[in-house]
């Protein structure tokens, strides 16, 4: 086997050219195994450490170009405010030897199988490449209504997200505590919990805005979810995002005035829980999504007869359907469609009775989706958005208050309730 030592690109190209079989080495971490095990007996290696330009580093205003034989350990030392995750990942790498002579280069140009800074280079740009998932459902004595629950937690497992890689495994347990069953939002509230607790993550060690990691990984019409189902609709999670973050601050203690103190306005309201004292502020994003109606392909129907009458010389809309109203929001959101649909200023909503037909289930949402759908019939802009209005809220409500106690304690809680001995002492 003969050594070839080149000085410059310049030799490194000319040797390879008169010994085309010529294998390059560096930090030799995988060549050398190969080497060792005879698993490969190159006739010609090719030293490239005397190459300079292979060890250097250079920080733009938006980009880190590294050098192929710059070290792991150099990575770990002097980019880990650039590159916060290939330094977490280069710690993870073999033993102090292997680090102060491997290389990122060396790595992926052998297309080693053991490549630590794959994933974290795959990762730089904040894109989720993968999602792995166990989802683990305490049913309660009966489990009754787990099925349900399971499939909601686990076909909803990566949030509102594009990812091509998806692995979501999803069980219930009947155990001894109290029966539960399907609540509001059911599966889909405890999966948003958890995927967006693991969205901060990344972006606190990528040194990347929570909102811009989520707004650049966002679905969008067009993207196919991981069961294989389409979006056609349009799916403006990264504007709502955005729009979301312009909003502006309310001042930061804003039950002050040259007038003194509303109670009205002090965090905890009238219940005199602080008077403002030691308040600090944080603040959390998060974004859920969740189904509405039973599922695509399900012969979901309802019926709803809108009438337009003069009354007294003005217009007066009556809106009659079959829906159950349970809390959900939909007598609140049929009166808003007519008035904005039709643009008449009094609506009226007729008690519910199955005489103008069938509204089907009030569950799943789809009373304020289904009947909104004929009443929308009336307005060239619709629809207008109001799906789940109830419901979809609820998802993401309990990550973001998580996310903001994070961003002002520092303390990841990865569990609910948050009772005040969890945040003694940090505040």
């Amino acid at each position: 086997m003969d050594f070839l030592r080149p000085a410059s690109w310049e030799e490194a190209l000319a040797a390879k050219a008169e010994h085309p079989t010529a294998v390059p080495i560096a930090g030799g971490t995988d060549v050398m195994v190969e080497i060792n095990f005879d698993h490969h007996r190159p006739e010609y290696l090719m030293d490239l450490n005397r190459i300079g330009d292979l060890h250097h580093w250079e920080v733009g205003g938006e980009s880190v170009r590294l050098g192929a034989s710059v070290p792991y350990s150099g990575i770990m030392e002097h980019l880990r405010a650039e590159l916060p995750g290939l330094a977490l990942a280069s710690r993870t790498v073999a033993s102090p030897q292997i680090r102060n002579r491997g290389g990122v280069g060396g790595n992926l140009g052998t297309a080693s199988p053991a490549g630590d800074a794959h994933p974290a280079l795959l990762a730089a740009d904040g894109r989720l490449t993968h999602v792995k998932a166990r989802i683990v459902l305490d049913g309660g004595a009966y489990a009754s209504a787990s099925p349900a629950v399971v499939g909601n937690a686990s076909s909803l497992g990566v949030g509102p997200y594009a990812v091509d890689d998806v692995e979501i495994e999803a069980i219930a347990l009947c155990t001894n505590n109290p029966p539960c069953g399907a609540m509001r939002g059911f599966g889909a509230v405890q999966a948003c919990f958890a995927y967006e607790a693991q969205m901060d993550k990344p972006a606190a060690r990528l040194g990347m805005d929570p909102v811009e990691l989520r707004q650049l990984n966002a679905m969008e019409q067009g993207t196919v979810t991981p069961t294989g189902q389409p979006v056609d609709s349009p799916a403006p999670v990264a504007e709502l995002l955005r729009r979301v973050k312009a909003m502006p601050m309310p001042p930061e203690r804003q039950w002050e005035s040259s007038e003194g103190a509303d109670v009205r306005l002090l965090p905890g309201g009238l219940s005199n829980t602080t008077h403002g004292e030691g308040v600090v502020r944080g603040v959390g994003y998060a974004v859920g999504i969740r189904n509405v109606g039973f599922s695509e392909g399900f012969d979901d129907y309802s019926t709803a007869r809108v009438r337009v009458e003069a009354v007294g010389g003005e217009p007066v809309a009556t809106v009659h359907t079959a829906m159950a109203e349970v809390g959900q929001g939909g007598v609140t959101v049929h009166a808003q469609i007519a008035r904005t649909g039709l643009g008449v200023a009094r609506v009226t909503i007729h008690p519910a009775d199955t005489q103008v037909g069938s509204a089907g289930s009030t569950s799943a949402s789809r009373q304020t989706y289904v009947p909104v759908d004929v009443l929308e019939l009336a307005d060239d802009h619709a629809p207008y958005g109001l799906r789940g209005v109830g419901e979809a809220p609820t998802l993401s409500s309990t990550p973001a208050v998580l996310a903001a106690i994070r961003d002002t304690t520092g303390l990841e809680l990865n569990r609910t309730p948050v009772r005040p001995e969890h945040l003694t002492g940090t505040v």
